[in-house]
C-alpha cells in the first residue's frame, strides 16, 4: 500500500492495512485478496426428495475465489445454499429439475443442472388376481409409494399366448388360461397378478326344443355351445322330483321322468347364458291283443 491507500495485490491470502495519522490514532481495513478465475463448475447430479447432497464448486485455477451470488430457475424442486463460498448444499424438495447460475468475487460464472428424483419405495396392486375373457380387455392399476414417482415402470407377461399386456397396462386374453403380469420399477421393485383368462359361452341352445317319452324311458338332450372350448361350467335343473337328470355335461344331460306330464329342462352356464327343453311324458300305450264277448 502507498501514502495515499492505493493497495496492489500480490499473492492470494489475507491482509490488514493499518492507517495511522500524527497523533497515533490507528484505523484498520482486513482484505482477502483471490486470484482471478476463468472459470467455475458443478458437475450435474440428482437429489432424492426428502434427500440431501453436498458438492465442491470446481473453480479453475482460482482456489481462493468463492461465490458471492447465485441462483435456481426453480426454487420449489430443491433448497440451495452455499457454504464457505465454495460447497453447495442442496436439499430436495419436489420432482423435476433445475439449474442452478453462479458468479464468483473474481466475476468468473457457472451453472449446473439439479434432478430431484421421486423414486419407488414400494409397488403393488390392488388385487392379487383378476379374470379377463378371451378377446377382451382389462385395465391393471399399479400403485407405488410414493406417488407419483420419478421411477419409470415397465409391465410384461409371463405367456403373451394367454394374455399381453402393453406399457400402459392394459391386459388382452387371448385364450383361456392362467398366467402371471409383472410390473417392476427401474429401481428393482415388483409385483405380479394372476390373470385368468376365460372363454365364456355365447350362445348354447338343446338340438331339440321338445322330446316326448314314455313314463319310466330315459332319453338325452343334446345341447350345443358357442365356443365349444368354453371354460364355463353347464348346470341342468328341472323342478319337479319325478324328474331326474343324469350323465349332465357339456354336450348334453339325460332325463328319466317316472310320471306322466309336461317338464322344462334348463341348462345354465356360469356366466349366466340359459336353453330350455321341454318333456313331454306319456302312458305306453295300451296294446289290445283279443277281445272276446260273452253272452
Amino acid at each position: 500500500v502507498d501514502d495515499n491507500g492505493n493497495v496492489k495485490a500480490t499473492a492470494p491470502g489475507f491482509a490488514t492495512i493499518t492507517a495511522k495519522n500524527k497523533h497515533g490514532q490507528k484505523a484498520n481495513c482486513n482484505i482477502y485478496i483471490i486470484e482471478r478465475n476463468d472459470s467455475i463448475s458443478v458437475e450435474n447430479f440428482s437429489v432424492s426428495v426428502g434427500g440431501y447432497e453436498a458438492k465442491g464448486v470446481r473453480l479453475g485455477n482460482g482456489n481462493s475465489d468463492y461465490i458471492v451470488d447465485y441462483s435456481s430457475s426453480d426454487m420449489d424442486v430443491a433448497e440451495i445454499k452455499i457454504e464457505n463460498g465454495q460447497i453447495m448444499e442442496v436439499w430436495g424438495e419436489r420432482a423435476g429439475t433445475t439449474t442452478v447460475n453462479f458468479e464468483t468475487a473474481s466475476g468468473a460464472k457457472g451453472s449446473c443442472n439439479i434432478t430431484v428424483t421421486n423414486e419407488a419405495k414400494k409397488i403393488s396392486f390392488e388385487s392379487s388376481s383378476i379374470t379377463v375373457e378371451q378377446g377382451g380387455t382389462k385395465q391393471l392399476a399399479a400403485e407405488t409409494t410414493p406417488t407419483p414417482t420419478s421411477s419409470k415402470i415397465t409391465w410384461e407377461s409371463a405367456d403373451e399366448s394367454i394374455a399381453s399386456v402393453n406399457q400402459n397396462g392394459v391386459v388382452t386374453g387371448k385364450k383361456a388360461g392362467r398366467t402371471q403380469i409383472t410390473v417392476k420399477t427401474d429401481n428393482g421393485h415388483s409385483a405380479s397378478c394372476t390373470v385368468n383368462v376365460t372363454n365364456p359361452v355365447r350362445s348354447m341352445s338343446f338340438v331339440q326344443k321338445e322330446v316326448t317319452l314314455y313314463k319310466g324311458d330315459s332319453t338325452n338332450l343334446e345341447l350345443v355351445i358357442d365356443p365349444a372350448e368354453t371354460t364355463d361350467s353347464i348346470s341342468y335343473s328341472c323342478p319337479y322330483s319325478s324328474c331326474e337328470l343324469s350323465d349332465a355335461g357339456k354336450t348334453g344331460v339325460t332325463v328319466t321322468s317316472a310320471c306322466t306330464g309336461t317338464y322344462v329342462v334348463t341348462a345354465r352356464s356360469s356366466s349366466g347364458v340359459t336353453t330350455s327343453c321341454t318333456v313331454k311324458v306319456i302312458d305306453y300305450p295300451v296294446i289290445v291283443t283279443g277281445i272276446s264277448i260273452s253272452d
